[in-house]
Formats: structure tokens, C-alpha cells, sequence
């Protein structure tokens, strides 16, 4: 067995886990890798669910009463159902039964920790972790924390090894592909104001569906289309659906498959903090949050700051009367406004890239595509890169209503040549891009953090300039490096260009057939 995925879920601890590990698991399982799923035999556990997406699952025993139970491990313990060392013996036992080395383990767990990895890493060759708390050590080889921090390094600089890999940010953020796709359809959103999406989980213990719904009644709430998404199980179901009986162009959905559609149908959302978080932020969907457990609140407080979402507080400290009246000053602030106010957070790429940094693409299967105006989002965010800002000439940051007029004219003009490298999956790992003046062509590349290392500039400019002599066939190409940008130097050497220095300036020319760069060598 290639990969173990070790999650669970239940009714108290929701579904937002098992989730986050299909996504991630659908696409190593496009790249060949075969997967189980172990999980313990909870009330309500989603074992069904896994199964049917095609994956196998252990059910560890339930637990068995007062003596498996010891509440003290983590902060989260209860939701293991068992002593953490139960756990790992009856882990352990199963992965004895394999017959082939396991690559890599994967847990997603909040009540296990570095004891209950090292217990497990004699049988596997890699341990991956996702997490979100950063209030416990793990003995991992990486570790993913897709929520939002302004500063995530220093929150798990003693919790994992020094040698961990670690995957920061809602640019990792473990969505199914259909958000991806979706996305796409996102940006023709009208500016209208007229639809209210709500949804607060399947289950919704504490009703606070029936409480925005109550809100959403207000008189200058009440011309509002809105659409109510609940689970089967949820304890309020029928009353809920009395209520909506009551409200005129309102309609409640049970588990709806088209969630997607009804999320890009959506104006405006009301819901909680963790997945769907980054499933609205994905399609653009602004929102008014109300966190309902937690461990949602650091990551949704920060978001707020940000300007990302709209958080009212906890949900045991808000009323309808607080949500009646956010709701209308976001719907004013929203006519308001004029376009997106920022780049993308979430741009569906999440599990892509994932799977990304566990399996690297070959060379052989890189291509370039010509840049698109969705790309506007990534320039901007690899323009910004630290690394990439440090090597430039001008290291002012870049803003991003310039960066939106600047990216438009390049894609426009006709002496401007802007390419992307993706992989075989079609995630963008790279950009390239000429402009022409005075009958020469000046070249700029950079690859995504994710990807660095790993020789692909060189890939990356070679590329570039066979697609861009099949325009400008015979016409030169230049390169002005900083002298301390050796990265940069060794691929325009490499490629044949020919070099020269000035105040700190390294000047690389090329003509496509290499003949410049010939002649320097036997001057």
C-alpha cells in the first residue's frame, strides 16, 4: 500500500477532516498511488462516504467504554475515543498485515501527536501531517497548515523537526476539483445583490441556521432570494422547513450535489469558519461568519482583519438581531465597492499542489501555455514573492490595482510575450515572459516557490525562447541579472548566452541560432 490515511469524523466532530483527505487522496490517486483509509467505528462515522469515492477503509473497534478513555493526551482527546497508545498498537497491527513497504501515512487527527508518531514511523517511510492548532509537537516529514496567519512559520518552530518540509497558507487548502473548475465561472458573478447562501454543516447542533434565517426575515432583508443547505441528520430539520414555508423565495436543500452551483448562484454567504471557508473564498463569494467551534477563531479573526470575510464572533454570543444588521451594512458596503479588492486567497490548486510537493512531476511532462487573464492572481503573487523582490532591480512591492492595469496591457499589447509552465496536471508552476523595444527582446522569468531547486529554470527558459522565436524569429534575446543572482547566471551561461558586466549588472544576449555566444569564445 502506497499511502494510509489515518482521520475520523463524527457527528461531534464533523466532517470537515475526512473532507480535507479526500481531496488531497483523489489526486494521489490520479498519479497511481493506492490508498486506504483508517478510521475508528464512531457514531456516525463516514465510512460510507470514503467507500464510495473508491477507497478502502480499516474500522478500528469502537471504543469500549470508561477503560480505553484517558482525556488528558491533547487538548482534543476525547475525539480519539481511546487512549492514544490503543490507538497506535491497533494502527500498528494493521500495517503489520501489509505486505509492501508504506510510503507515506498521513494523519489528520487533532488528538494525536509526536508520541503517537514515532510509535507509528518503524512501519512507514514517511509521515505527513495536517494540522491547523499548532498547540502540539509531531514527528513528521511535512507538515500542511492551510489556514490563513500573517506569520504561520513562528507558530510551529518547535513543533516539527527541523528538517520538516511545511506547506503554509490557504494556497494549499484541500478543496475537490470541482471548486477549481467552478472558479472559472466565478469571475462572471454580476454585481447584483439579490441571493443569500446558508450553511452551517450538516448538522448544526446549535441552530444557528434557524437564527440567520430569522434575520434574513428582517423587513429590509426580507427581498433577499435565499437558499438554506442542511444535513439529513440536522435536529432542527423540520422546524426549519416550517420557517421556510413562512418566508417568501426561500428554499431549504438536504445535502444538495449541486452545492457548487448553489455557492456560485450565491451573492453573499452565511456560514461558519473551517472548509467552507475556503470553498466561498474560492469562488469569490463574500461572507458573513460565524464561528461555531474553537478552533476556527484564529484563522477566521486574522481573515477579518485582512478584509477577507466579515466575522461576527462566536456563535454562542450572537443573536439574529447581529446578524440582521451586518448583513445590511455588507450588503451596502458591497454595492459599494467597485471589482476584486485583492488577488485570489484560494484559487483551488490546494490538493494539486499537495500532491505536488509528495510527487514531483517529471521534466519530460512540463509545458507551456500562453498566459490568461485568470492568471493575473499568480503573476501578482510570484511577482511578490520575497525571494523574487529581493533579486529584483526595483524591490518596492508591487500593488495589486497597478499589477491589474500592467498584466491587462501585457496580455493586450503585441510586443509583449507572456507564457505559464504548468505540469501534466495543469498547475502553474512558472512564468516567462519577453517585451520587445528597439528591435531586441528583454527576457523575465520565475518559478513558484513550491518548485525551486529542482532545475527547472533552465527548462523554464529554454522553452521560452523556442516559443518566442517561432514569433521573432531572428531576433535577439537580453537578460539583466544581478551579480549576486548566480541561480540566474548559470541558466543564461548554460543556454549560450553571451555575458557582460557592468556596475553590478550581469548583461546576457542571445541570437537564436547561438552564433553570438560562439564568436565571444574565440575573441
Amino acid at each position: 500500500m502506497d499511502v494510509i490515511f489515518r482521520t475520523d469524523a463524527s457527528i461531534e466532530i464533523g466532517s470537515g477532516h475526512v473532507m480535507r483527505c479526500l481531496a488531497l487522496a483523489h489526486e494521489l490517486k490520479l498519479r497511481g498511488l493506492r490508498i486506504v483509509f483508517i478510521c475508528r467505528d464512531l457514531t456516525g462515522h463516514l465510512k460510507g462516504l470514503i467507500e464510495q469515492k473508491g477507497y478502502p477503509v480499516i474500522l478500528l473497534s469502537p471504543p469500549d467504554g470508561v477503560k480505553d478513555v484517558r482525556h488528558d493526551e491533547t487538548r482534543y482527546g476525547q475525539w480519539l475515543g481511546v487512549n492514544w497508545e490503543i490507538d497506535a498498537r491497533q494502527v500498528l497491527a494493521e500495517l503489520m498485515k501489509t505486505s509492501v513497504p508504506i510510503k507515506w501515512l498521513i494523519v489528520d487527527h487533532y488528538a494525536l501527536n509526536n508520541r503517537w508518531e514515532k510509535t507509528i514511523r518503524q512501519m512507514v517511510q514517511k509521515i505527513i501531517v495536517i494540522d491547523d492548532l499548532a498547540d502540539r509537537p509531531h514527528d513528521c516529514d511535512l507538515l500542511l497548515d492551510q489556514n490563513f496567519f500573517a506569520a504561520p512559520e513562528p507558530r510551529y518552530e518547535a513543533l516539527v523537526p527541523e528538517h520538516c518540509t511545511r506547506l503554509f497558507g490557504p494556497e494549499f487548502a484541500l478543496l475537490r476539483p470541482e471548486f477549481r473548475r467552478a472558479r472559472e465561472f466565478s469571475r462572471i458573478r454580476g454585481n447584483g445583490l439579490a441571493r443569500i447562501l446558508v450553511y452551517f454543516g450538516g448538522n448544526d447542533p446549535g441552530n444557528i441556521t434557524g437564527m440567520a434565517l430569522e434575520a434574513l426575515c428582517s423587513p429590509k432583508l426580507k427581498h433577499m432570494y435565499v437558499d438554506i443547505v442542511v444535513g439529513p441528520l440536522s435536529p432542527y430539520l423540520e422546524d426549519l422547513k416550517e420557517k421556510v414555508k413562512n418566508r417568501p423565495g426561500t428554499r431549504i436543500h438536504i445535502q444538495p450535489r449541486e452545492f457548487v452551483e448553489l455557492l456560485l448562484r450565491a451573492d453573499l454567504c452565511i456560514g461558519a469558519g473551517g472548509t467552507t471557508t475556503w470553498e466561498r473564498l474560492c469562488l469569490n463569494v463574500p461572507s458573513v461568519v460565524i464561528t461555531v467551534a474553537d478552533n476556527q477563531i484564529p484563522s477566521t479573526s486574522e481573515l477579518d482583519q485582512a478584509g477577507y470575510v466579515r466575522w461576527l464572533g462566536r456563535a454562542e454570543t450572537i443573536t439574529s438581531e447581529d446578524i440582521a444588521t451586518a448583513l445590511s451594512e455588507m450588503l451596502q458596503g458591497l454595492k459599494r465597492s467597485t471589482g476584486q479588492q485583492g488577488p485570489g486567497l484560494v484559487d483551488g490548486w490546494g490538493a494539486v499542489r499537495t500532491a505536488e510537493a509528495l510527487i514531483p512531476s517529471s521534466r519530460e511532462t512540463l509545458r507551456l501555455r500562453p498566459a490568461k487573464p485568470e492568471d493575473a492572481d499568480r503573476y501578482f503573487l510570484w511577482a511578490n514573492d520575497k525571494g523574487v523582490r529581493l533579486l529584483s532591480f526595483n524591490q518596492t512591492p508591487i500593488v495589486w490595482k497597478d499589477h491589474q492595469i500592467w498584466f491587462a496591457d501585457k496580455l493586450s499589447s503585441e510586443e509583449s510575450f507572456l507564457w505559464v509552465l504548468q505540469t501534466a496536471q495543469g498547475l502553474p508552476v512558472g512564468q516567462i515572459r519577453f517585451d520587445v523595444s528597439r528591435g531586441q527582446a528583454h527576457i523575465g522569468y520565475s518559478l513558484d516557490p513550491l518548485v525551486r531547486g529542482r532545475g527547472w529554470s533552465r527548462i523554464l527558459v529554454e522553452s521560452g525562447l523556442k516559443a518566442f522565436w517561432e514569433y521573432r524569429p531572428k531576433m535577439m534575446v537580453k537578460a539583466n541579472v544581478k551579480q549576486e543572482n548566480l541561480s540566474s547566471r548559470r541558466v543564461f551561461e548554460g543556454l549560450g548566452f553571451c555575458p557582460s558586466s557592468e556596475e553590478g549588472i550581469m548583461s546576457f544576449s542571445r541570437l537564436p541560432d547561438g552564433e553570438q555566444y560562439r564568436r565571444s569564445l574565440h575573441s
